[in-house]
């Protein structure tokens, strides 16, 4: 991409606002004007920045990848070709460095759905960084795409992929919490879910964590026995993150089938880290939460 252009979503005003405050009102006129076409291929629209500030507009020239005519003839745009309009890594933490500070992440999740057509490859590149803010980034583009109706079984594929052979990087809570449920969950639903169990028994806590919370997919459909059955194989996990991460999925579980979770706790209460328990119970009645405690 040539480095005299700036490229702005025009489906994100905040990210929009954040990068160049003056393209907000132009940007709030397109809006509505301007397709949405499949992910991979986004409508964008960008600014001939040649020797000028980013926070400044130096020219009245813009462009819009998929428009209308009707919006071209009234803004006076040109229409250009959007294969080379791929968010890459290096322009995302751009884009991030000139946020203003202190950064908030619904910024940070705004900028990542301004980059929705961002490459497997580059949101791996993403992942790789050290800087917390660049992986939420990584793992935020990959939650769009997959909740995205229009995003290919084989993109979904990929992103599968990539989030369990780079779980290395997903190695927060927060990150296995912005992605997991619709990155794994959702791509498992009608597919084998053995390898739920297998990063259930994983050495590593965040991907015990990844294993449990990404089986809120089917508690959201009532289809609660894996949910189960992972709760138990954790039950004895020696992780704090773990613990709340399974009481969570029991009590989004128990909202669906309370008497499902009474038994499971009848059976398994006492022996249940006692963090486990409160998270599983919170939306039970006072005198059963004081039962189960009190175990």
């Amino acid at each position: 991409m040539p480095d005299d252009l700036a490229i702005v979503s025009y489906g994100d005003i905040e990210a929009v606002r954040s990068v160049n405050p003056p393209l907000t009102t132009v940007a709030l006129q397109l809006r509505r004007l301007v397709r949405s076409p499949p992910v991979g291929s986004r409508p964008v629209f960008d600014r001939n920045r040649r020797g000028a500030r980013r926070s400044r507009i130096a020219s009245s020239s813009y462009e819009i990848v998929g428009a209308e005519s009707s919006v071209v003839e009234r803004f006076g745009l040109r229409v250009c070709d959007d294969s080379a309009m791929e968010v890459t890594a290096r322009e995302f933490i751009e884009r991030l460095a000139a946020l203003p500070k202190p950064v908030r992440m619904g910024q940070v999740f705004a900028l990542a759905k301004s980059a929705m057509d961002m490459s497997v490859r580059e949101i791996e590149t993403l992942l790789e960084r050290d800087d917390h803010l660049a992986k939420v980034g990584a793992v935020s583009v990959m939650d769009f795409q997959a909740r995205s109706s229009k995003t290919s079984p084989e993109r979904r594929q990929a992103l599968f992929d990539l989030y369990l052979r780079r779980h290395d990087r997903i190695d927060t809570w927060d990150l296995v919490d912005r992605s997991a449920i619709w990155v794994v969950g959702e791509h498992l639903r009608g597919k084998p879910r053995d390898v739920l169990y297998e990063l259930a028994r994983s050495d590593r806590p965040m991907e015990r964590r990844t294993a449990i919370i990404s089986t809120y997919s089917f508690i959201r459909r009532g289809e609660l026995d894996d949910s189960y059955r992972i709760a138990e194989i954790l039950i004895g996990d020696d992780a704090d993150l773990v613990h709340k991460a399974v009481g969570w999925m029991l009590r989004e579980a128990g909202k669906r089938d309370e008497a499902r979770l009474l038994a499971f706790l009848d059976q398994h209460a006492a022996s249940m880290p006692r963090v486990m328990v409160r998270y599983a119970i919170e939306k039970l009645e006072p005198a059963l939460r004081r039962t189960y405690l009190a175990r």
